[in-house]
């Protein structure tokens, strides 16, 4: 969803009490009506913000794992 707000500064990630807002595509707007900024916000309850980085988290690990496993191979099959 594009957002325009007028805060000074726009952070990429903003944590709440219950609330995590993420944000990209920040760019200033300097028009005859408005001065700010215009972004793309997304909103997420904690608990499925904590679940989504939780999964990615996993999914690094195992990419992680499999290229140490690859390089351990490769360098076996060198020596």
């Amino acid at each position: 969803m594009k957002i325009r707000g007028t805060q000074k500064e726009i952070k990429n990630i903003e944590i709440g009490i219950d609330t995590v807002y993420i944000r990209t595509n920040i760019i200033a707007i300097d028009e005859e009506e408005f001065k700010g900024w215009e972004y793309d916000e997304i909103q997420y309850r904690k608990d499925d913000y904590i679940e989504i980085i939780a999964e990615q988290n996993q999914s690094l690990d195992i990419q992680v794992s499999e290229t140490q496993l690859a390089l351990v191979e490769l360098y076996e099959s060198v020596v």
